[in-house]
């Protein structure tokens, strides 16, 4: 392994196994090196292994009809501590301090084969059982995966390991309760790493929690939606939740002892989000409980605090008139367009119009519910028959004959105006799209990650065509068969200018035929995640449109470490945007890329790329003068001081923005890069960089005149180094990133205090060690142009609210993260 851990493995035979293929051993501590070639050892027998075979070394599985990553050659990455036994029948995985196996592979009746997961975690132990059926017929899709029941045994696994309960009822709203003590705090600070002064337990009489302790206080109540029958998605695509937290009434802080409740609400099945409120039992703070009780004292210390305040039609329905009314004449943002139904009551309390939406040029409908979201529908028809609705988004909407009557007798409005339907995710099919009726002001459709796939059929495909008029086609994420999908693009509109295709994992067979159909009016062509390699994109580059000017093709791997086929691409001249990121070129693709390079390219964008360092060699002095914008991240092997020098040699003389987090740069490289920054450069990104004090100086000696964004993520920026920076700030500067720079203290708040650039925008000090201190002194200096902060949580809130009210136009944004 490539890590330097070390697996032991063990393949064992039997009787009606040939020993010749079942005789590999190796000991704890054997050193392995290339995990294919170790899971290709692990399945090497006879044919009666051609199933396991397939599901081990398969890099997708069939689900539906989509190709989903297989995660099993995942599950067996080595892993201290471990052996595999292998039989003709059954694989399995044994950690070496317990007795049972953690993985299990078994082939069933038929060809059937099941996976059985064990987990043990806090004293409990629950298996998951993932059902699979092999068909070597077709050599693309050898492993399908049986769905049924999927997700309810995969529910069932995570509520035997908490103290959650799977239920069939729609869970929407659900209430938790918790009590704050002092070794829940420091076990997760622990945990989190958080040794901020505030929540180290010295013994005092009262200890904080800090902000994202909110997670551990609300968890029941949070996750229980996610086990309802509300939402039928895959949990297992919910390991890595996406938690953000804010304090809703600053000054307000949780301390153990206190009794904590939990008010949670699920929404969105298909994409779910669960938004709660944790309060105090003492007191409610939240927006919430202010609507609901016309709490005047609470509505003035919310809209005192500066925040920018969005609320929409689900919180206001019970809402006492008193704070509807306050809420109409205070000035604050109104977010009623995002809603299902908004009563009569609530539109006259707040001003809008009764019965339409009017006020609205955009209406998001965002439901799962079907008669509400029809109702909504209904009452838009008459805002876009009048014309006044331009851009209409039923996202997630569960689209019925009703809908589609509605939106039909609206369109056919000599009026209307309806420029943008966007339908994405919705459960529209194949005989509904037939009936919607495309009116002929209608540019822009967006069909992304709907149930239209599930329904396709050669016949209808053979009868339908898109609208001519269509301009814009966004058809991400779909997932349609190979096998069929050809015959949805034979009839694109004729003056198509955008199509996005990305996250549809086409190959490059059916996207070389995508390709040659497309109209010669297209500028913009999203291939992104299309299982595109090197081979076909050298098909598809010489059918692409003359007037290209945009092509992302993300995803895509493109080359390999060892290819030696030499790859030919040619690209329009026409084209000005690129963007490889997350691509496999190597030295191989690189080399492709710089004899394709357009002449007049403007953005060029390679993130995680996989550049080698000779591939490097001769892709930079290859960048072509035109270019604006070139982003170059996270490409390991170029992370050398030669190749950082060479790229501060080569870059273009107009360059505007200069994006280049995760390069290797250090102190010394920084002064070199420093040197040569062209004087033009508008946008600098040097995170996740060892700049230091040297780095800073350098590029305070260096600074571009007139600079409008500087971001120094995780740069080792410090007092010394804000003293030498600050004075060199222009007076353009609008944006200044400064996160998880955990020596920037209040010493260096200070000297950015001293030199605050006047026309700043934008401050982002997330997780760095300012204390109210530095807030204070920022406060002081802070700019009437200053409309957002990002600043830490600290101990004391209050100065963070005086700090936004000294702002003119300030929105205070709590970061923990």
């Amino acid at each position: 392994m490539h890590s330097g851990a070390h697996f032991g493995h063990e393949i064992k035979g039997s009787d009606s196994w040939p020993s010749t293929t079942s005789a590999s051993r190796s000991g704890v501590g054997h050193e392995l090196h290339d995990q294919d070639e170790r899971r290709a050892t692990l399945v090497a027998g006879n044919g009666a292994l051609d199933w396991l075979r397939a599901l081990v070394l398969a890099q997708n599985v069939v689900q539906g009809h989509m190709l989903a990553d297989n995660c099993v050659p995942r599950l067996l990455a080595p892993r201290a501590g471990t052996s595999v036994t292998v039989t003709p029948t059954k694989l399995a995985l044994m950690l070496h301090d317990g007795r049972t196996p953690r993985l299990v592979i078994r082939r069933g009746a038929g060809d059937e084969i099941t996976m059985t997961l064990t987990h043990a975690y806090d004293g409990h132990a629950a298996s998951l059982d993932l059902v699979f059926w092999y068909s070597p017929e077709p050599p693309y899709a050898l492993v399908h995966e049986k769905l049924d029941g999927r997700n309810a045994r995969v529910k069932a696994l995570y509520a035997a390991l908490s103290t959650t309960e799977v239920v069939k009822g729609k869970t929407r709203k659900c209430t938790s309760s918790h009590v704050v003590d002092r070794d829940s705090i420091t076990q997760f600070c622990k945990v989190v790493q958080n040794d901020a002064e505030q929540f180290v337990d010295r013994g005092q009489d009262r200890l904080a929690a800090p902000l994202d302790y909110a997670i551990v206080a609300g968890w029941q109540a949070v996750m229980q939606p996610l086990f309802s029958g509300l939402i039928d998605g895959d949990p297992l695509k919910l390991v890595h939740l996406s938690n953000s937290f804010k304090v809703l009434v600053p000054g307000s802080l949780v301390y153990a002892g206190d009794k904590i409740e939990t008010r949670a609400k699920g929404s969105t099945p298909l994409i779910p989000r669960v938004h709660a409120a944790i309060l105090q039992c003492s007191e409610c703070h939240t927006l919430e409980h202010a609507i609901q009780t016309g709490h005047a004292a609470l509505l003035d210390k919310w809209k005192k605090s500066g925040l920018t305040l969005h609320y929409d039609a689900e919180m206001l329905r019970g809402a006492d008139l008193a704070a509807l009314e306050w809420f109409r004449d205070s000035g604050l943002s109104v977010d009623c367009c995002v809603c299902e139904t908004v009563s009569d009551r609530v539109r006259t309390a707040l001003g809008i119009g009764c019965g339409s939406f009017d006020r609205f040029r955009e209406l998001w409908i965002e439901s799962n519910d079907r008669v509400k979201a029809d109702a909504t529908l209904l009452t838009a028809v008459d805002a876009i028959a009048a014309g006044t609705l331009t851009d209409l988004v039923l996202k997630y909407q569960p689209v019925t004959d009703v809908g589609i009557e509605a939106l039909n007798m609206a369109t056919a409005s000599p009026t209307q105006a309806l420029a943008s339907l966007n339908l994405h995710g919705s459960t529209i099919d194949c005989r509904r799209l037939s009936a919607l009726h495309f009116p002929p002001t209608l540019k822009s459709f967006n069909l992304s990650q709907s149930w239209l796939p599930h329904s396709l059929t050669e016949r209808w495909l053979d009868d339908w065509a898109w609208p001519a008029q269509l301009e814009h086609l966004n058809l991400t994420g779909n997932g349609f068969d190979p096998t069929i999908a050809v015959s949805l693009f034979k009839t694109l509109p004729p003056g198509l200018k955008s199509l996005d295709l990305t996250f549809n994992q086409l190959g490059d067979a059916v996207m070389l035929e995508v390709v040659q159909n497309l109209p010669r009016t297209v500028t913009s062509l999203k291939l992104s995640n299309n299982r595109i390699t090197g081979v076909g994109f050298q098909a598809i580059c010489r059918h692409l449109p003359p007037s290209l000017v945009s092509l992302p093709m993300i995803g895509n791997k493109l080359a390999s470490a060892n290819a030696r086929n030499m790859l030919r691409w040619s690209l329009p001249a026409t084209v000005t945007e690129l963007n490889f990121n997350g691509t496999a070129l190597y030295t191989n693709g690189t080399r492709a890329l710089v004899a394709a390079l357009p002449p007049n390219l403007h953005t060029l964008s390679l993130t995680s790329a996989n550049v080698s360092q000779k591939g490097a060699a001769q892709l930079f002095p290859a960048l072509p003068p035109s270019l604006r914008s070139f982003t170059f991240s996270s490409n390991p092997d170029c992370e050398t001081p030669a190749t950082v020098k060479l790229l501060a040699r080569s870059l273009p003389a107009n360059l505007e923005r200069l994006i280049l987090p995760s390069a290797g740069i250090d102190e010394a490289l920084a002064a070199y890069l420093f040197a040569r920054l062209p004087r033009t450069l508008l946008h600098l990104d040097v995170s996740h960089s060892e700049l230091g004090a040297i780095g800073l100086a350098a590029l305070a000696r260096h600074m571009p005149p007139n600079l409008e964004s500087l971001r120094l993520e995780e740069a080792v920026v410090t007092a010394p180094g804000m003293r030498a920076l600050a004075p060199a700030f222009p007076a353009t500067l609008r944006e200044l990133d400064l996160a998880d720079n955990f020596r920037f203290t209040d010493a260096a708040a200070l000297a950015l205090a001293e030199h605050m650039p006047p026309a700043l925008e934008k401050l982002v000090l997330r997780a760095t060690r300012v204390s109210a201190v530095g807030v204070q002194a920022i406060r002081d200096a802070a700019p009437a142009s200053l409309a957002e902060i990002r600043f830490p949580l600290d101990g004391d809130l209050e100065p963070y609210a005086d700090a936004i009210e000294a702002m003119a136009n300030g929105e205070l944004v709590w970061d923990d993260e």
